[in-house]
């Protein structure tokens, strides 16, 4: 009786297997991985009649965490911009408008 188990391809994953098993009463361990956007398989593993027998697969995902600005805030940005220029704008007029009046 045996298994095989494919991890797909995926972009930005790097795809690793940890493979336990018993052989003659003796626990082996063995260790696949591949690199990011590879696929990766067991390809025909046996399973071992002991209670140590697993495959444990782990993905691993490297991420950068967004900073600074982005091209999508630009609208909000330009409004926030918009709305002080305005605010700033009908102080000073008001202001002058209070000065003349004196």
């Amino acid at each position: 009786m045996g298994y095989t188990v494919t991890e797909e391809a995926t972009r930005d994953y790097k795809a690793k297997c940890t493979i336990t098993y018993t052989d003659q009463n003796e626990t082996a361990s063995v260790s696949i991985g591949a690199d990011y956007g590879v696929a990766l398989s067991t390809v025909d593993r046996l399973v071992g009649e002991g209670k140590d027998s697993a495959a444990d697969y782990t993905n691993t995902h490297d991420s950068v965490t967004p900073t600074g600005l982005h091209l999508n805030d630009l609208p909000f940005i330009a409004m926030i911009a918009l709305a002080i220029l305005g605010i700033t704008g009908y102080i000073m007029i008001k202001s002058r408008k209070m000065k003349r009046c004196n």
